[in-house]
């Protein structure tokens, strides 16, 4: 199980021991709306890493969700998401003094099927506070190493998109500002609790995710920006900061009806993101609202 700890460096040990870096451990995506309509969304992600971390990345190198989010009734909606990973180019000496020198290889064109979420949440009548459940299937396998690991610095947030050999469960809380109001906030926390399996045999973690948005909102754009995080409560003799991720993300969407092409972009505000090489990521998202509320000022 600790095979993977340094991935995304030492002060995240467990929060990476399966992976080796939500919002769907959130699952629905929080950087593509400020409010709960349902539709379907792909994202679209692309880290960028320091020259001495990755050479010569394929333009096609990239990390897709695709989510759906299904209206059953007034307060409840049923939650899908789907990762998928492709990583093509030079891999060179990922992990800082894992090997004792500058090494690389090429890989061509490996993909990987991540773990998909389903989910269930219920909200009160003016949508403003919800509760969320969730679960990742456990499908992914061993192999498209280093497409899987490609996917996980992607996002901090879905780590466990990526990850084999474990099945998380995932409970958030949230609270939205009413409809109508141009300049709006969304926050969420809740555990996640990591069960391992398979070929690791280490002890299950607990993590606690949070954060939060604010969106300014008008009858053509919506605009975002806001903070994440994810902090282990189960792993020992580490402080705070040792113990959590967080990262700054910036997320931008246009359209007056129920197409909104958007872009996003987030920067790593920890110091251990270094371990990783990522500078910061970035990508284009595309949502289809279908059946909600978005003629309501703007949203």
């Amino acid at each position: 199980m600790k095979s993977q700890v340094k991935f995304i460096g030492a002060p995240l040990l467990a929060l990476l021991v399966v992976v080796g870096a939500v919002d769907s451990v959130k699952a629905q995506p929080v950087w593509l709306s400020p409010t709960p309509d349902p539709g379907i969304s792909v994202e679209v992600l692309k880290p960028k890493f320091e020259e001495t971390q990755f050479e010569s990345i394929s333009i096609l190198s990239s990390v897709w969700f695709l989510s759906a989010r299904i209206r059953m009734d007034r307060t409840f909606h049923a939650l899908w998401e789907l990762p998928i990973a492709g990583f093509d180019g030079e891999y060179y000496n990922y992990y800082y003094g894992y090997y004792p020198g500058p090494i690389s290889w090429p890989i061509d064109g490996e993909t990987a099927v991540g773990n998909p979420y389903i989910g269930l949440e219920v909200m009160d009548r003016r949508e403003m506070w919800y509760g969320r459940f969730g679960v990742r299937l456990p499908i992914i396998g061993d192999d498209n190493y280093y497409a899987r690991e490609y996917g996980i610095v992607a996002d901090v947030d879905r780590a466990e998109a990526f990850s084999d050999d474990l099945t998380p469960l995932m409970i958030r809380f949230g609270i939205r500002s009413p409809r109508g109001s141009n300049l709006a906030v969304h926050a969420w926390a809740g555990p996640t609790f990591w069960l391992y399996g398979g070929n690791y045999t280490g002890d299950n973690e607990t993590l606690i995710d949070y954060g939060i948005q604010m969106w300014v909102v008008s009858d053509v754009a919506r605009i975002a920006g806001g903070i994440t995080g994810r902090y282990i409560i189960s792993l020992e003799d580490a402080d705070f900061g040792e113990s959590s991720v967080h990262q700054f993300g910036f997320a931008a969407n246009v359209g007056r009806g129920s197409i909104r092409p958007g872009v996003h972009f987030r920067v790593p505000l920890d110091e251990d993101w270094d371990f990783t090489g990522v500078d910061f990521i970035y990508g284009i998202n595309l949502s289809w609202l279908i059946g909600g509320k978005n003629d309501d000022a703007g949203w």
